[in-house]
């Protein structure tokens, strides 16, 4: 078994490099982790979002009321035809498999994930 250390202040290279990090501020170890698990620690969840179709659009929010019990969901915010799941886990499986279930397929269906540079900044402060 071998290691190879890398520093860096580039947190796409090192998400994309490392199987293991180890984040340094203040000339000390403030956590050790996979990026997955560091970004599962420090992140606010998942946000998953899409249009619905203009017909869609001029239905009633309770028209989505089976997003609420989507597994993961824990909120669910609708501005004109955009709607916005806000939630944990995979969200973005389960919010595409139920709107498939309702009769919608969205082309824009996103999810919004913290990546890596934003748990650093959490973590450190936004201190290098």
């Amino acid at each position: 078994m071998f290691a190879v250390v890398l520093v860096t202040h580039f947190m796409d290279e090192a998400e994309t490099l490392c199987d293991r990090l180890a984040v340094i501020a203040d000339k000390r170890v403030v956590d050790i982790g996979t990026p997955t698990e560091l970004i599962d620690r420090y992140s606010d969840g998942v946000e998953v979002t899409f249009t619905l179709a203009e017909e869609s659009a001029a239905a009633p929010t309770p028209g989505l009321a089976f997003l609420d019990s989507v597994p993961g969901a824990l909120q669910v915010t609708r501005t004109g035809p955009r709607v916005t799941v806000t939630g944990e886990g995979p969200l973005l499986a389960h919010v595409g498999a139920a709107l498939v279930a309702h009769g919608h397929a969205p082309t824009d269906l996103q999810v919004r994930r913290a990546s890596l540079e934003d748990v650093f900044l959490q973590i450190t402060g936004g201190r290098a």
